[in-house]
């Protein structure tokens, strides 16, 4: 069955996005990329090898069948808890302090970028397959066990953020399958439970936490502050137009600026207005996927779309509140502009499957157009036989 048309504002705010994530990139990360290799555009070169792999693999998951991924959600779900146990492994490597890695010669890359997808394409499956038996208790069980699962594996990783993404990527897909209040009521408390726990049973945690309750204390400062602290005065030397491409002072300050304090560098360097346009596109890119979901031709399809889009929104949500202190410190990227080529290369992937989604097939929609026609056609029929087709005085007379 033949595709349809790609979904062109999609296509196109994806690729803005894209564009003004690598030019940000550049600036954010030439200062770290001089001191590590004499070479400013290190960071940019290999960005931009991950951004080609990525453009591949978009193309193809742009194109796959969605049967198929429906057919080995299951799979895929296993694939990504394997690859969290990986970590543990002796390919796993440790990258500042925590151990979420997997080194495969001079690649390395992240299972959990790749976790948040598996698990939407899985709980969608799930979701598209039990219909009206969502709503029964034993169902909730098994959804508990499917996330209990990758969840538990990243408590080990200290990847709270993760776990954050995925729980609620979850529970939000739950209650859109209209999961009832009592249930959603349940999973929310666990999981404000897990973090709360996480939190006060850490004492690198509850630093954090004490600083963001005071961020711009002097001593906090020389510490665990000292990101959150610049971060603040970065995004305030900005102003309205902000510095100027490259003029950012922060930059050579925060530490790899490049990853996940970008925001605080494009806030400096865009100002405001620049910083407003970019969370412009992000609203518009969440605008269709939500589109693409709407319109999908099946359950799973559709499902798979919120997901996707609920990824990318809570990422960029986390972010940002993490970058202007209103949320703890914790590692988010921000998609399209941190550094990581396991998350851009993923984030392209999914961007592929929501223009596939989008891409209705010409067949149906031909078929969809003629059944409307056919019917248009009778109705005219049945009008112009019971002589209605046309209003009449009493005269007779036709009226013009």
């Amino acid at each position: 069955m033949k595709k349809g048309k790609v979904d062109v504002q999609l296509l196109i705010v994806v690729g803005v996005l894209l564009a003004v994530g690598t030019i940000v990139l550049f600036s954010a990360s030439a200062p770290t990329a001089y001191n590590e290799t004499k070479d400013v555009f290190s960071y940019l070169k290999k960005h931009l090898i991950f951004l080609g792999v990525g453009l591949i693999v978009m193309f193809f998951a742009s194109i796959i069948s969605m049967k198929i991924i429906r057919k080995y959600s299951w799979l895929i779900y296993a694939i990504g808890v394997v690859g969290l146990l990986i970590v543990f492994s002796p390919l796993g490597i440790e990258v500042n302090g925590a151990r979420r890695w997997v080194a495969l010669g001079d690649f390395s890359f992240q299972p959990s970028e790749f976790m948040k997808i598996a698990l939407v394409f899985f709980i969608s499956k799930k979701m598209a397959t039990l219909g009206e038996d969502l709503s029964k208790k034993m169902s909730y069980i098994f959804y508990g066990i499917v996330l209990a699962l990758p969840a538990g594996i990243l408590v080990f990783q200290h990847h709270l953020s993760a776990i954050g993404i995925i729980l609620i990527t979850a529970i939000v897909m739950l209650l859109i399958g209209e999961m009832k209040k009592r249930y959603f009521a349940a999973f929310a408390g666990v999981a404000a439970l897990l973090a709360t726990g996480f939190t006060l049973f850490s004492s690198f945690r509850y630093a954090r936490l004490l600083t963001f309750l005071d961020p711009l204390n002097a001593a906090n400062m020389q510490g665990t502050g000292w990101q959150i602290g610049n971060s603040l005065m970065a995004i305030g030397s900005g102003g309205l137009f902000g510095l100027g491409f490259g003029k950012s002072v922060h930059k050579f300050i925060l530490p790899e600026p490049q990853n996940d304090f970008i925001f605080a560098i494009l806030v400096e360097e865009m100002g405001l207005i620049g910083a407003l346009i970019v969370l412009l596109l992000f609203g518009f890119l969440i605008y269709r996927g939500i589109t693409a979901a709407i319109k999908a031709k099946d359950k799973f399809s559709s499902y798979v779309a919120i997901g996707i889009t609920l990824v990318i929104l809570i990422q960029v949500i986390m972010n940002i509140l993490v970058v202007t202190s209103l949320m703890p410190v914790t590692g988010i990227s921000l998609p399209f502009f941190s550094y990581g080529g396991t998350s851009l290369i993923i984030l392209m992937g999914s961007m592929g499957i929501l223009l596939n989604i989008s891409r209705k097939d010409v067949k149906m929609d031909e078929s969809i157009e003629g059944a409307r026609s056919k019917k248009h056609e009778s109705n005219h029929r049945r009008r112009r036989h019971s002589g209605t087709h046309l209003p009449r005085h009493s005269s007779g007379k036709k009226t013009y």
